[in-house]
Formats: C-alpha cells, structure tokens, sequence
C-alpha cells in the first residue's frame, strides 16, 4: 500500500475529491522509482488516463482490501513500461480502498505487475484504449 492521503469525510463522493485535490500520483516516489527503474533498462514508460488505469484494474490481481471494501480505480494516472519492441513488460496502477468505520477513509494502493500478468494486461486491453488515453512518455 502507497499509504494513506485522504482523509476523514462524510462520504465517498467527499473523500475522493479530497484526494484529488491534495495528492498527484504521477508525481509520487513510486511513479518516479517506476520510471527510474525502466530508464536504467533503456525501457520508454508511458503515462495514461483515468480510464486506462480503470481498465488495468479489472485486469489485475487486487488486494483483499480492494476485493471488500468499496473502492475507486478512476482517480489516477497509469503507467506502463515498454521494452524496446513495443511490448509491455510492467504496469503501475492505482486503486483506492475507502474503509467506512467512522466516516471514509481513502487508502491508496499502488499495484506493480510484471511477467505474466503483463502478458495478460497486453492481450486484454485494447490498442484503442491506449491510444485514447496516452498523455505523456518518460525515456
């Protein structure tokens, strides 16, 4: 789990615009050791949308703590990391448990997959989805 940047609110709809306006994870130290670590394999990483990070979501495996409770997968930049024959070799995704003990709680939970679930990744998200939702590529 990246830790906890939300805070406290009254309902779902409060705590994910509490962590938008607070916190950029295409910023953050795991977004930037992800980058870091393809740079040093001569790999391009490319940056996505929302939605694209969504469509990762569905397509990895989750945490027990994203598998029941509620949680978001909309909120956050994806990153993917390309060899150089244009094939996926690790994703970063972004999902937010929101625990609603006293008031939501918003967990951020950064999901790293390589090997065979990127294989998996490549062969179930569409090339149109990718392209639709490209923003930005790190070398």
């Amino acid at each position: 789990m990246s830790g906890k940047f939300g805070s406290v609110s009254h309902t779902l709809n409060e705590a994910r615009n509490e962590y938008l306006r607070r916190y950029d994870s295409s910023r953050d130290a795991i977004a930037n050791a992800f980058i870091a670590n393809a740079k040093t394999q001569k790999h391009i990483v490319r940056m996505y949308k929302a939605n694209v990070n969504a469509a990762l979501t569905h397509n990895l495996p989750l945490t027990w703590e994203l598998k029941n409770n509620p949680y978001s997968n909309n909120l956050d930049n994806a990153f993917i990391e390309f060899n150089e024959n244009d094939r996926i070799i690790a994703v970063l995704a972004r999902a937010h448990w929101h625990g609603t003990t006293i008031g939501v709680n918003d967990y951020l939970v950064s999901i790293i997959a390589f090997g065979s679930n990127a294989r998996y990744v490549e062969s179930h998200i569409s090339n149109n989805t990718l392209q639709n939702g490209f923003i930005a590529e790190f070398r």
